[in-house]
C-alpha cells in the first residue's frame, strides 16, 4: 500500500481558501474528456459557478446560529411571560384560593368604601342609532338586560387609596397634579393598579368582592335606566356637574363653564347633586374606567349586562365612560365612550366599583 505524502494531505481550512472568482470557462466544441473534466474542476474551484459547499456552509452558519438563538430565546421569553401571567393571576386571586376573609359589618364596610347604592334590575337601550360623534359615541343601539347590583355612590378618593397604601395593599400614592388629595377622586392610576392592588386589598380588608362596573352597568346607572342623556335630563348646566372648563378657543363646541385655569381641575366628590338614583359625579369631575375591553362599536357587547372580554391580554384597552372637568357639552352626554390603555393613568380618569356578591350573600 502506498503511503500518502504530506503534499497529498489537505488541512480542514484548505477547503475554505478563497480565491477571487474569475470568469467561468465555457465548454469547447471539441473538448476531450480530460479537457472537459479540467474545465469543470476549474469552474468549481475558482469561479462563482461552483463555490465549495463548505464555503457556503461557512457563510450560512452564522445565520443558522442566529435563528437557533432567536428560537431558544423566544421560547424562554414566552415561558417567562406565561409565568408572569400566572404570577400576576395568582397574586390577584390568592385570596380566593385560600379561605375567604371574614366579612365585616355593613356599617364597617361603609367606613371603608362609602355608601353603596342598590340598582334594581331592568332593561334599557344602550348606545345610539347614529354616530353623532364618530370618535366616541357608537352604535348600533342594543337592548341590554341588567341584573340588580350595588355600586359606590361616588368615585374612589385619594383618602381611600391612601388607606390601601398605609396597609401595604397599594404600592404608592399617585400624583395629584398639585390639586390636593383628601376627598378628591383618585387620578393617575392604571387599570393594572386598580385590579392588582386596590381590589385585592379591599377584599382582604372587608371580605367583600368588588370589581369595576361593566359598561352596561355604568350606563344603566348613569342614565337612570336609560331615561336621561345627562345628569337630570336632556341638558346640562354648570351648576349640575364639574365639566366644560377649558380654553375659550373651544367655545364653538357649544355651552361651556369658563376658561379660568384655576377651575381646570377636579373637585371633591359629592360636590354636586346626585342623579335620580343617588349617584354622584356620573357626569363630570373624572371619567371612569369600566371592566369591558374596548371595541369600536356595540356589535360584540353582551346583552346580559356582563363586561366584554376580548381576551386581548396586555395588548388591549379598557372602556372609560362619563366626562371629566374638561369635557365639552356634547362629550359630557351619558352615552359617550372613550378608552384608555391598561398601563396608562390620566389626570382626567378615576374609577368607582360595584359589589360582586352572589344573591343572598
Amino acid at each position: 500500500m502506498s503511503k500518502k505524502t504530506n503534499e497529498n494531505k489537505s488541512s480542514f481550512w484548505d477547503n475554505f481558501h478563497w480565491t477571487p472568482p474569475g470568469k467561468p470557462i465555457p465548454p469547447g466544441e471539441n473538448d476531450d474528456p480530460l479537457q472537459d473534466y479540467m474545465r469543470r474542476e476549474y469552474n468549481k474551484k475558482y469561479t462563482m459557478n461552483g463555490i465549495n459547499l463548505k464555503v457556503i456552509l461557512l457563510f450560512l452558519s452564522p445565520i443558522f446560529l442566529l435563528f437557533v438563538y432567536w428560537g431558544i430565546t423566544s421560547y424562554f421569553n414566552n415561558q417567562e411571560e406565561e409565568n408572569l401571567k400566572w404570577s400576576n393571576w395568582a397574586r390577584r386571586n390568592m385570596s380566593f384560593l385560600m379561605d375567604a376573609p371574614e366579612k365585616i359589618s355593613e356599617d364597617a364596610l361603609t367606613q371603608v368604601i362609602g355608601n353603596l347604592v342598590d340598582i334594581s334590575a331592568g332593561s334599557f337601550d344602550m348606545g345610539v342609532d347614529s354616530l353623532k360623534i364618530k370618535r366616541y359615541t357608537h352604535s348600533p343601539k342594543i337592548r341590554v338586560d341588567v341584573p340588580g347590583f350595588k355600586i359606590m355612590e361616588a368615585e374612589v378618593t385619594f383618602d381611600q387609596w391612601a388607606a390601601c397604601v398605609q396597609a401595604g395593599g397599594c404600592l404608592a400614592m399617585p400624583d395629584d397634579n398639585n390639586w390636593g388629595q383628601g376627598q378628591r377622586p383618585v387620578i393617575n392610576v392604571t387599570y393594572h393598579e386598580i385590579q392588582e392592588q386596590f381590589i385585592p386589598w379591599l377584599y382582604e380588608t372587608t371580605g367583600y368582592q368588588f370589581s369595576l362596573p361593566s359598561e352596561a352597568q355604568w350606563e344603566y346607572a348613569a342614565t337612570v335606566g336609560g331615561q336621561t342623556l345627562y345628569v337630570t335630563g336632556d341638558t346640562l348646566t354648570c351648576e349640575e356637574a364639574n365639566w366644560g372648563h377649558y380654553g375659550n378657543h373651544r367655545s364653538h363646541y357649544g355651552p361651556y363653564c369658563g376658561s379660568a385655569k384655576e377651575n381646570q381641575k377636579t373637585t371633591e366628590v359629592k360636590s354636586y347633586a346626585p342623579n335620580a338614583w343617588g349617584l354622584y359625579d356620573m357626569v363630570g369631575n373624572v371619567q371612569e374606567i369600566c371592566q369591558d375591553d374596548h371595541f369600536d362599536d356595540y356589535t360584540k357587547t353582551p346583552g346580559d349586562g356582563t363586561p366584554l372580554d376580548l381576551n386581548l391580554g396586555n395588548m388591549g384597552a379598557k372602556v372609560i365612560r362619563g366626562a371629566s372637568y374638561q369635557h365639552t357639552f356634547v362629550d359630557a352626554a351619558n352615552n359617550v365612550r372613550e378608552y384608555i390603555l391598561l398601563n396608562k393613568g390620566s389626570e382626567r380618569v378615576g374609577f368607582r366599583l360595584v359589589l360582586n356578591e352572589p344573591e343572598g350573600n
